[in-house]
């Protein structure tokens, strides 16, 4: 338990908008998790508003934050279907996809943008 009067740590927590019970359950396991060990979950359109494009919001919450979980829902079920279909330059093959769910490419997006680097101001990390 963290002692009363004490000030959080932000934690930029980021994630699909939850379709499915369980998804939202999930979330709200995570924030107290987070919340009773002395950390806030920070996440755009949930805590954090801003006005600006969606990834420069992304990178202020980044900034003012002290780390980042990324919570990777199912969000397109694909039962049958084709990556590069149709394919027609040498070294590229279609590839068949069945039955197979895919996560929000901004999940990864927003993962990916960030760099573990250790910075000469002892910043364990930037925006790329």
């Amino acid at each position: 338990m963290v002692p009363s009067g004490t000030m959080a740590i932000p934690i930029f927590l980021s994630y699909p908008k939850p379709h499915l019970q369980y998804q939202a359950d999930l979330v709200d396991a995570v924030r107290e998790y987070l919340t009773s060990r002395g950390l806030e979950a920070r996440t755009l359109g949930v805590t954090e508003y801003d006005n600006d494009a969606p990834l420069t919001a992304i990178r202020r919450l980044m900034l003012e934050s002290n780390g980042l979980i990324t919570i990777a829902f199912r969000r397109l079920w694909i039962e049958k279907g084709a990556s590069r279909q149709g394919a027609d330059i040498s070294g590229q093959h279609s590839t068949k996809l069945e039955d197979i769910w895919l996560t929000s490419p901004f999940t990864k997006r927003v993962s990916s943008s960030l760099v573990m680097r250790t910075a000469t101001d002892g910043s364990i990390w930037s925006m790329t």
